[in-house]
C-alpha cells in the first residue's frame, strides 16, 4: 500500500511539473492605450494591439473603418462615430479590425 502511495505521490508530483513547465502564461508587452472618445475602448484596445504587431493606425482610423465611415477623424466628432462595438461575429468588430489591419493574418512580430 506504501509503494502505490509513493507511485501516485510521483504520478501527480511529475504531472503537476509537466503542466507548469509546459503551460506558463506569459505577458506580451502590449502598450496601454486610453480611448479617445468616452465609447471608444474597443478602438484604444484594438490600437495598442495593433501597435504591439508594428502597425500604427489612430483610433479614428479605426473607427472609420469598423464603421464603415470616413468623417470620424473631424472635429467636432459626428454623432455616430462614438458609438460602442462588439468583440467579434459582426461586420467592423475588433475581431475584424485586427484582420483588416494585419494584425493576426500577418504578424510582423511572433509570439
Amino acid at each position: 500500500m506504501r509503494k502505490l502511495y509513493q507511485l501516485t505521490h510521483w504520478l501527480f508530483t511529475s504531472v503537476l511539473f509537466l503542466y507548469g513547465y509546459y503551460a506558463q502564461a506569459g505577458i506580451l508587452p502590449v502598450p496601454l492605450r486610453f480611448q479617445e472618445q468616452t465609447n471608444w475602448c474597443w478602438a484604444a484596445t484594438s490600437q495598442g494591439i495593433l501597435n504591439y504587431f508594428e502597425n500604427n493606425p489612430t483610433q479614428c482610423q479605426i473607427a472609420n473603418w469598423a464603421l464603415f465611415r470616413s468623417d470620424c477623424c473631424v472635429t467636432p466628432l459626428p454623432t455616430g462615430c462614438n458609438v460602442v462595438n462588439s468583440l467579434y461575429s459582426t461586420p467592423g468588430s475588433i475581431q475584424g479590425i485586427l484582420q483588416n489591419f494585419g494584425a493576426i493574418v500577418q504578424a510582423k512580430r511572433a509570439f
